[in-house]
Formats: C-alpha cells, sequence, structure tokens
C-alpha cells in the first residue's frame, strides 16, 4: 500500500482549552484570457497605448534625481523604465504610475507595494531603492526606483538557453522558493508567482519580482491592503491556484503561492503546463483550475516517476491543506531529492483516501457506490504500483524485484482492505437484521462495528492494522469515547514503533493521538510526556514553520496550562500563533484556534479585558471562515461566554451559553460531555440573574451526563458538582448543596500539584457545613482551604476561607480569634 501524503489527527481539543492595476496579460483585449505561452520579462503591465502624454516619459528626460534612457514596458496604469540615478550612480528600473490614473485608491495602492517591497531584504528578492513623486504639469506620477536586473531572463527561458540538466533546474528551483519563503516570513503572499516574475540574472541568480498583487497577510497592512473589486482575479490564471480563481482575498494564505511554485516546477522540468487552457474561454478555465485534478507528472514524463512526481503533485494539491504547508517545505524536499534521502511527501494511497472520506462525513452514508469507489481506487493504485514494477524489470531487474515484492504485498494488503470494508457495509444486530436507518448509520455505530471487525479479522501487514486503528481512534476522540479510543491508538503507537524501519513523521502522529485520549480524561500528567514526544519530533522533521508542529505546540501548551504551567503554557500558545501567521496570515481558522487559546489564557491569568479582545476576534473570525452553525463556533461562542461571566456579564453570556447548546446539541449525540459543558456555564449565568430554578434543572442534567459520559473523577465531573452546589447554595439550601461540594472536593484532590480550585471548593463547602452548624469539620476544612492558599501565595483564596472562618469563631462565641482574623485581612 502507498504510503499516506496526510493522514488522520486528533485536532479537536486545541479549540476547547481551546485575505486592478498592475495586471500581467498576454492580450491586449480589456476581457482576460486563459491563453497559455510564456509571459516576457518586462510583461508587467496591460498592453495599452498611452492616451496623450500625461506624465509619457521619452529617451533622455528627465526627472528629479533621474535621467531616462528608455522604456521597458508599459500598460494601462504606467511604465517602467531603465533609468539613471544620479545619487548614488547606478541604472534603475523606475515605476511610474500615470498622472491621469492617479487616484487615492490607486495612491493607496503604489504606498502598499512600496511599503512591501521595502520590508523584503534578500538575495533573491529585487531590491527598492527609492520611492516619491514628481510632477511634468500634468498632475502627480508616484514613482519608485528599484534594482534593475541586467540581462534577465525568465527562469524557464534561462533554463532552456542554458540547457541545465534537471539537477541543476531543481536547485535553481530551490532558491526561487527560499526567496519566497523570506516574503512569507515578512507577511507578504506574492500571489503572482509564474516566469515572469521569476527572473535569473547573467550569474544565474533567480530575482522574484513583481509585488503589485502581494498581500500583507500581518493585521494592520491586510486592514489597509488595496482590496481588488469583489470577486476580480488578480494574477495569471495559468498560475492561479483553485482557491484564488473564487476570486476571494480570504481565500489566499501562503500555501497560493505554494500551488503556483507547483506550476512553475511542473513547467520548468518538462516544458509544458499542468494544463493546457489556450483554447478555452474565461469561464471554462476557471473550472478546468478548481475542478480537474492537476496531471501528474510522472504520468506525462516517464522520467519523472518516483519522488520528483510525488513532490509535484503534493505541490499541485487542489486542497490547500494537502500541499506544501510553506515553500520552505517544499524547498525541503527538493534538497531532500538532490541529496538522495527519503522526502517527507508521500503519495495518498486507498486507506488515506477512506481516512479522508471519513473524516469529512460526521453522519457517514452507506451507498453501496463508496464500496465500489473504494474497491476501484484500490484495485487501480496498486495495480499501477505492479506495472511500473514489471516495466522497471527490463532496466534493472534487482531494484524491480524488490519493488515488484513490495507491490504484490501491497496488493494483499489492499485485498485484506476491501474484506474489512466489505464488512463495514453489513450493519447486522444481534438477531441478524440490518440496523441501517434510511440508509445512514451513526458514526459510534460504524466504529464500533468497525472495530469488531478489525478484532476478529485483523489485515496481514501491520501497517495496514495500525492505519485502520488510527482512523478508529481518532473517531472515537472526536466522539469522546476516550477509553475506546485509547484501545485503538495505543495499539497504533506500538506498530508504529515495532516497524523494522520507523517513520518519525507516524511515531509523532501516533504520541500526538494518544496524548488526546489521555487529555480529554482529563489525565494532563499523562498525556504531558506523550505531546512533548510529538513536539520534539516535530520540531526534528520540521525545523522550519509547518502546521503540524503548530498543532502539537498547541496541545502541549493546554496541558501545560490545565497543569498549572501557566508561563510555559503562554510561551508555546505564542510561538504557535506567530508560527500559524506566518504560514495563513491573520484570517485562517487556525490562526483563529490560537487566538481563541491565548484568550482562554489570559482569563486563568485573570486578564479578563485582554481576554475578551482575543476571544472575540477568534468568534469573528470563526463565523467567517468556518459559518455560525459548526463546531468551532460553538467553541468559540462558549470561550467568550466564560470569559464573561467572569466580567459578570450575564445576560450576553447566558445568551452566548445558549447558543452553544444549541449548535452543539445539533453536532453531537445526546449526553455529549460538550453539550453539558455548555449548560454548566449557562446554568452559572442564570445564577447570576437569579434565574435559580433553570440553573438548577440545567445543572442537574450536566451533572448526570457527565457521570455517564466521563470517569468519576474527570475534572468536568467535579465542576459540574461545583455548579450544582452553587445553584443550591444560592437558594438557601445548603444541606443539599453540601454532599455536591464534598464530592466535587473529592475530585479536585486528584489535582497535583494542588491548586486554587481545591481552595475555593474547600471554602464552598465549609459555608454549607457553617449554614447548617457543623462547626468542628467546618473548622478543619476552613484550615486547610488557608493553608493551600497560602502556599499558592494566593491572598484572594486566603480572605476568603479567612472571613467564612471568622463567621464561624462569631457563631461559637470565639470573639477574640475572629477580631484576630480580621485585623489580619487589614494588615494584607
Amino acid at each position: 500500500m502507498a504510503e499516506k501524503e496526510k493522514q488522520a489527527e486528533v485536532r479537536s481539543e486545541e479549540t476547547s482549552a481551546i485575505d486592478g492595476p498592475w495586471v500581467a496579460s498576454s492580450s491586449s483585449d480589456s476581457t482576460p484570457t486563459a491563453g497559455g505561452g510564456e509571459p516576457s520579462a518586462l510583461e508587467t503591465f496591460v498592453s495599452s497605448p498611452w492616451g496623450g502624454r500625461f506624465g509619457l516619459l521619452r529617451e533622455g528626460d528627465r526627472v528629479p534625481g533621474y535621467r531616462i534612457i528608455r522604456q521597458l514596458g508599459s500598460g494601462g496604469m504606467g511604465a517602467v523604465y531603465l533609468a539613471e540615478q544620479e545619487r548614488p550612480t547606478r541604472t534603475v528600473a523606475l515605476k511610474v504610475i500615470r498622472s491621469d490614473r492617479v487616484t487615492k485608491a490607486t495612491l493607496r495602492r503604489f504606498e502598499y507595494e512600496v511599503q512591501i517591497l521595502a520590508r523584503l531584504r534578500h538575495p533573491g528578492i529585487a531590491q527598492v531603492y527609492e520611492a516619491g513623486s514628481f510632477d511634468l504639469g500634468d498632475g502627480p506620477m508616484p514613482f519608485f526606483a528599484m534594482e534593475y536586473i541586467a540581462d534577465a531572463k525568465t527562469v524557464t527561458a534561462y533554463a532552456r538557453g542554458n540547457n541545465l540538466d534537471i539537477r541543476a533546474r531543481l536547485q535553481l528551483f530551490a532558491c526561487v522558493c527560499d526567496a519566497v519563503h523570506h516574503g512569507h516570513q515578512k507577511g507578504i503572499i506574492h500571489r503572482d508567482l509564474k516566469p515572469g516574475n521569476i527572473l535569473v540574472d547573467n550569474t544565474g541568480a533567480p530575482r522574484i519580482i513583481d509585488f503589485g498583487v502581494a498581500r500583507a497577510s500581518d493585521k494592520e497592512n491586510v486592514l489597509a491592503t488595496m482590496q481588488t473589486n469583489a470577486g476580480q482575479i488578480v494574477g495569471t490564471l495559468q498560475y492561479m491556484s483553485p482557491e484564488q480563481c473564487s476570486g476571494s482575498s480570504d481565500n489566499v494564505d501562503v500555501r497560493t503561492d505554494v500551488y503556483a511554485l507547483g506550476v512553475v516546477l511542473y513547467e520548468l522540468l518538462s516544458g509544458e503546463l499542468p494544463y493546457d487552457l489556450s483554447t478555452l474561454g474565461l469561464a471554462e478555465a476557471l473550472m478546468v483550475v478548481t475542478q480537474d485534478r492537476a496531471p501528474s507528472l510522472s504520468t506525462a514524463h516517464a522520467q519523472f516517476r518516483g519522488d520528483l512526481g510525488v513532490i509535484s503533485s503534493k505541490a499541485l494539491a487542489k486542497e490547500r491543506d494537502e500541499r506544501y504547508q510553506s515553500a520552505a517545505e517544499l524547498a525541503a524536499d527538493i534538497r531532500r531529492y538532490l541529496e538522495d534521502r527519503p522526502i517527507l511527501a508521500r503519495p495518498i494511497g486507498p486507506v488515506g483516501l477512506l481516512r479522508k472520506w471519513v473524516k469529512r462525513n460526521k453522519e457517514v452514508s452507506l451507498a453501496i457506490a463508496l464500496g465500489a469507489a473504494v474497491l476501484a481506487i484500490t484495485s487501480a493504485v496498486l495495480i499501477a504500483q505492479i506495472i511500473v514494477a514489471e516495466r522497471e524489470a527490463s532496466d534493472n531487474w534487482q531494484l524491480a524485484e524488490e519493488r515488484l515484492k513490495q507491490a504484490n504485498e501491497n496488493l494483499a494488503a489492499a485485498r485484506s482492505t476491501v474484506d474489512l470494508m466489505g464488512g463495514l457495509f453489513q450493519f447486522r444486530g444481534p438477531d441478524g437484521q440490518s440496523r441501517l436507518d434510511g440508509g445512514k448509520v451513526d458514526v459510534q455505530t460504524l466504529l464500533d462495528d468497525s472495530a469488531e471487525k478489525l478484532r476478529e479479522s485483523p489485515p496481514a501487514r501491520a501497517a495496514t492494522e495500525a492505519d485502520w486503528r488510527e482512523i478508529l481512534g481518532v473517531g472515537y476522540v472526536s466522539l469522546r469515547a476516550v477509553e475506546k479510543a485509547r484501545e485503538q491508538l495505543t495499539r497504533v503507537l506500538e506498530i508504529r514503533e515495532a516497524d523494522k524501519r520507523p517513520r518519525d513523521e507516524d511515531i509523532a502522529r501516533a504520541s500526538h493521538n494518544l496524548a488526546a485520549t489521555y487529555y480529554w480524561d482529563g489525565d494532563y500528567e499523562a498525556a504531558m510526556p506523550l505531546y512533548e514526544r510529538a513536539v520534539e519530533l516535530r520540531r526534528k522533521l520540521f525545523p522550519g514553520d509547518h502546521p503540524d508542529k503548530a498543532l502539537s505546540l498547541t496541545h502541549l501548551a493546554a496541558t501545560e496550562q490545565k497543569l498549572g504551567y501557566l508561563d510555559r503554557a503562554e510561551e508555546l500558545f505564542t510561538e504557535a500563533l506567530t508560527m500559524r501567521q506566518r504560514l495563513f496570515g491573520d484570517q485562517h481558522e487556525d490562526v483563529a484556534a490560537s487566538l481563541n487559546n491565548l484568550g482562554n489564557l489570559l482569563v486563568s491569568r485573570g486578564n479578563y479585558a485582554k481576554a475578551e479582545e482575543y476571544l472575540r476576534r477568534s468568534l469573528s473570525m470563526v463565523l467567517r471562515l468556518r459559518g455560525e452553525n459548526s463546531v468551532e463556533a460553538s467553541t468559540a461562542t462558549h470561550n467568550l461566554a466564560m470569559c464573561l461571566m467572569r466580567l459578570e456579564e450575564h445576560a450576553e453570556a447566558a445568551s452566548l451559553f445558549e447558543r452553544a447548546v444549541a449548535i452543539r446539541s445539533s453536532r453531537y449525540p445526546p449526553g455529549h460531555p460538550a453539550i453539558a459543558t455548555s449548560r454548566l456555564g449557562e446554568a452559572q449565568a442564570f445564577i447570576g440573574l437569579n434565574r435559580l430554578e433553570e440553573a438548577e434543572t440545567l445543572a442537574r442534567s450536566a451533572v448526570d451526563d457527565l457521570r455517564a459520559s466521563l470517569r468519576p473523577d474527570h475534572p468536568d465531573v467535579g465542576w459540574s458538582l461545583e455548579v450544582l452546589g452553587r445553584v443550591l447554595m444560592a437558594q438557601a439550601r445548603f444541606a443539599e448543596a453540601a454532599p455536591y461540594l464534598a464530592e466535587a472536593v473529592s475530585v479536585t484532590r486528584n489535582v497535583d500539584p494542588p491548586d486554587r480550585e481545591l481552595s475555593d471548593r474547600l471554602t464552598l463547602w465549609a459555608r454549607c457545613l457553617v449554614e447548617t452548624a457543623q462547626y468542628e469539620q467546618a473548622e478543619e476544612i476552613l484550615t486547610e482551604s488557608m493553608a493551600l492558599a497560602r502556599n499558592l501565595n494566593n491572598n484572594a483564596l486566603h480572605d476568603r476561607a479567612s472571613v467564612v472562618l471568622q463567621e464561624l469563631y462569631e457563631r461559637t462565641g470565639r470573639d477574640d480569634e475572629a477580631r484576630r482574623l480580621s485585623a489580619q485581612r487589614e494588615g494584607n
């Protein structure tokens, strides 16, 4: 079975700790075409003559500080001139906007482009020297002077003209990726990468030009950016990514440039473009780019079979998540290939394709077409592997024999996979009757039946077994069936570690996923070393920015936070946020998750105002990117409500909790812990609004559901008992409240080291005992609470317990001790 390109992975817990003018074209027509053909190095503007002078410059003209030598290129918005700068004396490319095209919007775009280029200092990016404006009598003409690249050729023309071999072309391409990655690190997405904007000088060094349609990914420039008109497509269609073709800037991130680099790589190696759009109209061409899978480089050109074909296909993936996540990753795999080292990209196999399907479908359709599709995919992929192996036999029989053996093993694995798939479509109860309901079955049933089938008939290959168990384990985690998940994922890690050639990538993912089962079970001490291992391996695998590394950093941070290591948690959360902003820009669901995580941490630290800012930003982004009924929206809504509770904004908090409950009830099965925790939050808000009967109903429901779905000492069970106790206390029902608070204390005692929650719950329990005249036990509990608060250096907790103890002394006639406690608080 082919290796997976992208594996299943647990992602959910992070959100609950929780992206005109100067357009290149090959036509003088105002309607953009999809035609092919490589634009020249100077084809940076729409080809249209200027009417009137309006700032047209001629050879020998002088403008302040410059002498015009000749025009290099022109368009409807402006022109580029070869010019001589007076001080310092040097030849430059002078980019000028026509005076009759100068509007406020144009000036903003021009200033924006200057800001972009001024931020980029890299040998692979053309440098900006100066910016300003001059007036020849027709109005102001903004300009900037930039590095002139003498005798430059486009990267593809340079490769052809110098007869570069494949190795030299790849080395050149890797340098281009380095320059693009530098721009990404500075927060700049180019959006118009193509050979015409990638020049090579006479020394063989590449230079990237024309950031005129670039997009800043940092916040302040996103707000100030010159947005193109709604739906307008900026860039050259042959090199545009599927998401770019939507015309929405919010869909663009660094992976858009990775796609364009993939097209350039395909063209640089094969001399052809992935798609032939030359005979298509614009609408039809857009459909091809957005819908048709890019032809494989290895299929079109036999000499690129193997790793190069895999690298090309990964860069050209339709879905952004399936591409290289940065230009640096793409460059790194190119260099691994050049150094005869294993590449990280892997072709996706049949189980990988199934995994992607399962991940997309919460409620799994049992249409027979799916089984046929899986069988077809499996057969096609594996038969192709055997054919390739047999072809190789004529050239290198020994190598081919090894690969043919592997392909035959894969075929056996595929048969096992198909047999297992067949079992998945036979949902029968104990009576032998079908359990299908309208052609669908819930996810829990699917997972349970699949796990049983796996136990009865495990695949012959351990790696295939691990793949299937990974699917099941991640599915169980999403349902919070953590014990079942742990059974599957523990075995996955064992298999990965026992492999004769263990892969760090597989072990990191297995460690991460297994850690999640402990995290959701409230066993943070057990989760910690597994997350630490995942982070360590992913730092080694991905020296630069990578989504998987950011994910494990986030989960480790959430675990550190749960254990009370807030400084370390904040450091890791911040690292993950910064990494995601560099990878994706500011408008991305992973960035929203990181903002959410930092907001929650700030709540833990008592910085509620700043926390509210982060959490509102996160919610706004999630609503825009994922929709108001998404799981992510429910999490962001819940967390903002929790913050507002601390700010005593009970009415808004109650409304938000109610919304979170509604979303989660539509997305999760009845009794799911996520629904229960939002009900608990709503109950707390109702206490603040004095809606005590409703609060009690919600709290009791949450206690029942959490007790049924979680282990007895889970932290969320303790929280639910505390909330129910508080509701009863608010109704002066202290005798009823005391047992719930005593149980909450018992749950909290499992936390090591003891934290503020234990002190707080001890004080609440003692208050109930004081109100029911159980003074001796109350005094013991309050003494413990105050000692714990002192150890935590938390004066607020200490004083809270001290007030209750003072009241106990007053009720029992111990006035001197009561006055002593009062004096101690005043002294503090």
